[in-house]
């Protein structure tokens, strides 16, 4: 199973519908990694293009409708990595937990050997140049979620 960022990006899309099987850690890392850069694009710099509250509602919108269930399915075939039911996922949407569930899910090693949810996942291992950029992207994340606390 090829593990580059089209072809998990496509992946996760297709399995958007399945709550079943299981995620890597790779996948759920590049997952993020790709909707964050798309999240920038739909509420950073098309917004700044054409400056307009409608404009901005419709980008945030079309991105919210169009990565919110692959997310979820993702987030819960993850769950499944980790033996954990789905349900795990409703963690998310408690504001300050999800910040901790979803670093839980990124950071913590999958089963391995098969469980209840399926076989181990084949893109198990991340390379050293993952690892360099998903902690630059981590690093961000903090330094934003930060932000937002001080500036809310």
């Amino acid at each position: 199973m090829d593990s580059s960022f089209i072809n998990i990006f496509t992946r996760t899309f297709r399995k958007s519908f399945s709550f079943e099987g299981r995620a890597s850690r790779k996948e759920q890392w590049l997952w993020a990694f790709l909707a964050l850069n798309i999240m920038v694009i739909f509420y950073v710099i098309l917004p700044a293009l054409y400056p307009s509250a409608t404009f901005e509602l419709i980008c945030v919108s079309f991105y919210i409708i169009c990565f919110f269930l692959p997310s979820l399915s993702l987030s819960v075939r993850r769950s499944h990595d980790l033996g954990y039911s789905g349900w795990l996922v409703v963690l998310d949407f408690i504001p300050i937990v999800n910040f901790f569930v979803s670093l839980y899910l990124l950071f913590r090693a999958g089963n391995k050997e098969a469980n209840k949810y399926g076989l181990v996942p084949i893109d198990q291992n991340l390379t050293s140049f993952d690892k360099i950029w998903l902690w630059t992207f981590v690093a961000i994340t903090i330094v934003e979620f930060g932000r937002r606390l001080y500036f809310a």
